[in-house]
Parts: structure tokens; sequence; C-alpha cells
């Protein structure tokens, strides 16, 4: 049934991952550790409001410039 809302289960993965973080379910680090589980290689291509969610998560897991090495 999903099937006809989604072009793949990635994609599924994807926008539900989305769904959970922005409703809160998920804390940055859990939401950080999916996400870099899944294949992103099609991230232009996605609408706006989900590349921006998963820029955001991306962002969370970027080290800061006080934990990088000089």
């Amino acid at each position: 049934m999903w099937r006809k809302d989604y072009c793949s289960e990635e994609c599924r993965r994807i926008y539900n991952l989305c769904v959970r973080w922005h409703r809160g379910v998920l804390d940055p680090e859990e939401a950080f550790a999916e996400l870099v589980k899944c294949d992103l290689e099609r991230l232009d291509n996605m609408p706006d409001d989900i590349r921006e969610i998963l820029e955001d998560i991306l962002d969370l897991g970027a080290p800061s410039i006080e934990e990088q090495p000089e």
C-alpha cells in the first residue's frame, strides 16, 4: 500500500524519519544515527521541506568548531 506514496522503501524510511524528528519522537542523536544509515544520494531531488529537515539533522551531527582537531 505504501508504494502509492513513495518511490522506494528508502524514500519511505527517510520520510518517516523526518516525521518522527519533526514530531519530537527522536532526539538529535537518534535522528542523526538513523539518517547516516540512509542513502542520501538523491538528496537534491527531494522536496525542499524534506531536504531542509534532513540538512538540519545532518548539521546536528557535524562537529562544532571547538570539537574539530587542529
